[in-house]
């Protein structure tokens, strides 16, 4: 099972993800996971997906992006 988290790295701004993003989603397994979204410019954001985290900063349009390592199904998983 993977986790996102999407956590400003300053309580400046809002983070905002588009809908294609939510509670409950599914990630295909052994591709690269492209996560994008707003915040202010220049805000520190970090990305979490199961184990994995990446940081990075908006532009100064506020837009972000991080391209995640390969998942990889869990050995105990069933």
């Amino acid at each position: 099972m993977s986790l996102l988290a999407i956590i400003p790295t300053f309580a400046r701004g809002d983070v905002k993800l588009p809908a294609i993003f939510g509670t409950h989603m599914v990630l295909q397994q052994d591709v690269k996971i492209p996560v994008w979204g707003w915040a202010d410019a220049g805000e520190e954001i970090t990305v979490t997906l199961g184990a994995q985290s990446a940081k990075t900063k908006a532009d100064a349009q506020g837009k972000w992006r991080v391209e995640r390592k390969n998942m990889q199904r869990s050995s105990n998983a069933g």
